[in-house]
């Protein structure tokens, strides 16, 4: 007695499996990546409608993207003090009030990237 097991379509699920996991990767990064810009530019255009002085804080604005993350940063010694305040001085933020813009439509685009491949 033998039996015969067909997984032909096995192999087909795997090779789309394979196949829609590098263009999920890719799409992901890019929304990431498009998710970080977004915030840099809030942020950065934030600090120049508050006219300081140097535009040392909105040239120092930067994204660094490594795969499925990105950091926005402010690299000046002085943006933790206009983000969050002293005692001195009311606080003046403009990374949190971008990253609150911008996180949720991020989210909604990484999920539509999921919903466009594998389906709602």
């Amino acid at each position: 007695m033998a039996i015969w097991i067909d997984t032909s379509e096995v192999h087909d699920l795997a090779a789309d499996i394979i196949r829609k996991s590098t263009t999920v990767e890719l799409d992901t990064e890019a929304e990431v990546a498009r998710g970080g810009a977004r915030m840099a530019v809030t942020a950065r255009a934030t600090v120049r409608s508050r006219s300081y002085e140097t535009g040392d804080l909105y040239s120092s604005i930067t994204t660094e993207i490594d795969g499925l993350s990105v950091e926005v940063r402010a690299g000046t010694d002085h943006a933790i003090f206009l983000e969050e305040g002293t005692s001195r001085m009311a606080a003046e933020p403009f990374m949190g009030p971008a990253f609150d813009q911008h996180i949720g439509p991020t989210i909604d685009e990484l999920a539509d990237v999921a919903a466009d491949i594998w389906g709602p």
